[in-house]
C-alpha cells in the first residue's frame, strides 16, 4: 500500500487545520490594516488633522497626544475648544483640566470658538479667567452655558461687557464679532442706552426684555448685513450708517392695554430707520396683524415710510393667525404703494 486511505473525518480535519490558519492570517492581516490606517492618519497635512479634531470635544482631543511624537503638540493649536464637564467625573477634575487646557495651549494662535458648558455651578474665578482668555485671544464665537450662583455679586468680565454712565457698550473690544443675538437683555447702573459698536458685525438679532423701563438701541456697525427684531418692537433705534443691510426680520407681538399704543409708535420708529437701506424685508403675521391696527387708527399708518431699495417683501403666515385674508389685503397694497418695486411673497409655516 502506497499509504492508507484518507477518511472524510481527516479531511474534514486537514480542512478545519486550514481553516484556523486561514484565521490567524485574516487577523494578522487585520492588525497590519490598522497600523497601515493609522500610517495614512498620521500622513495627512496638520490642517485637515486639526480640521478633524475640531469634532472633538477638548478631553478626546487631548487624549490624541498619546497617538505618535506628529499628535503630541498637535491639539495645542486647536482654534474650536469644546469645553463639556459632561466629560468628567466630577467639577474638580472637570475646573483642573480647564485650567491645564489654557495653560498649555499654544497661546499664538488666536480662538475661533470657545464652547464652554456646565450642568451646574462653576467657580467665579474660573470663568473669569475662561472669559478673559477668550478675549485676549480675539475669540469670534463665544458660548458659555453655566450656572452663576448671583447673591456673590459676581460681575462678567469688564473685558466682555462694561458700562460708563447712561451708555452700555458692551462689544466694542470684540473686533472679531460677527452674530450677535441679544434676548432678555437689561441694563443696569442707570444705564439709559445700549450702544452696539462693532465694525464686524454681520448679523443682528434681538430679542426681548423683561426690563419695564425701555431702553434706547444706538447702532454704529457700518458692516451689519442682517437685522432680526423678535417679540418685542425696539422701543427706540438710531443708527449712523446701515448702507450694507441687506435683509431684515420683524417677527412682533402686539401687547395691549397699557402697552399697545407704545407697540405701534415702536414699530413706526423702527421701520423709518431701517426704510432708505433694507433690500429685503420679511415680516410675520403678528407684525402684519400691528400693522393692520394701524390701519384702522387713522393717520398713524401714514406715517408708514417709503422703503426706497426694498427689492423683497415676505409675508410669513402662521395657521393660527388672527389676522383675515381682508386684513392681509389691505396690509400688502398700501406696502406696495411705499415699495413699488418689491416682489411679494406669501410663506406658509408651521407653528
Amino acid at each position: 500500500m502506497i499509504g492508507s486511505p484518507i477518511t472524510p473525518q481527516g479531511v474534514i480535519e486537514r480542512k478545519r487545520g486550514i481553516g484556523k490558519v486561514e484565521v490567524e492570517v485574516k487577523n494578522m492581516q487585520s492588525d497590519k490594516d490598522r497600523e497601515e490606517d493609522m500610517d495614512r492618519l498620521s500622513d495627512l497635512p496638520d490642517f485637515v488633522l486639526l480640521h478633524i479634531m475640531k469634532f472633538m470635544s477638548m478631553k478626546h482631543a487631548v487624549q490624541t497626544c498619546v497617538l505618535s511624537k506628529r499628535w503630541k503638540e498637535l491639539w495645542k493649536r486647536l482654534t474650536n475648544l469644546a469645553l463639556h464637564s459632561s466629560d468628567f467625573a466630577d467639577l474638580a477634575h472637570f475646573s483642573k483640566f480647564l485650567s491645564w487646557v489654557l495653560s498649555n495651549r499654544d497661546s499664538s494662535i488666536s480662538l475661533h470658538s470657545l464652547d464652554l458648558r456646565r450642568k451646574g455651578c462653576i467657580d467665579h474665578e474660573l470663568l473669569d479667567m475662561i472669559m478673559g482668555y477668550a478675549v485676549s485671544h480675539d475669540v469670534q464665537q463665544l458660548a458659555i452655558e453655566v450656572n452663576l450662583n448671583v447673591k456673590f455679586g459676581f460681575k462678567l468680565h469688564p473685558s466682555i461687557f462694561s458700562c460708563e454712565g447712561d451708555c452700555a457698550e458692551p462689544f466694542s473690544t470684540c473686533h472679531v464679532l460677527n452674530t450677535l443675538v441679544l434676548d432678555r437683555c437689561n441694563l443696569h447702573h442707570g444705564a439709559k442706552f445700549l450702544c452696539i459698536c462693532n465694525s464686524n458685525l454681520s448679523s443682528l438679532t434681538i430679542g426681548s426684555t423683561t426690563q419695564e423701563t425701555p431702553y434706547k438701541f444706538v447702532l454704529s456697525t457700518p458692516n451689519l448685513r442682517s437685522l432680526s427684531v423678535m417679540r418685542d418692537p425696539i422701543h427706540q433705534l438710531s443708527a449712523c450708517d446701515l448702507s450694507f443691510l441687506e435683509q431684515v426680520n420683524i417677527d412682533v407681538e402686539a401687547y395691549f392695554n397699557a402697552h399697545f399704543q407704545r407697540t405701534h409708535l415702536a414699530l413706526i420708529s423702527l421701520l423709518q430707520v431701517l426704510a432708505d437701506y433694507v433690500k429685503t424685508m420679511i415680516l410675520s403675521s403678528s407684525t402684519l396683524k400691528i400693522l393692520n391696527g394701524l390701519s384702522t387708527s387713522g393717520s398713524m399708518i401714514t406715517q408708514i415710510p417709503c422703503f426706497v431699495q426694498l427689492k423683497s417683501l415676505k409675508l410669513k403666515m402662521k395657521s393660527s393667525s388672527s389676522i383675515s385674508d381682508e386684513g392681509v389685503s389691505r396690509i400688502v397694497e398700501y406696502l406696495l404703494k411705499k415699495c413699488p418695486l418689491a416682489k411679494v411673497d406669501v410663506i406658509n409655516c408651521r407653528e
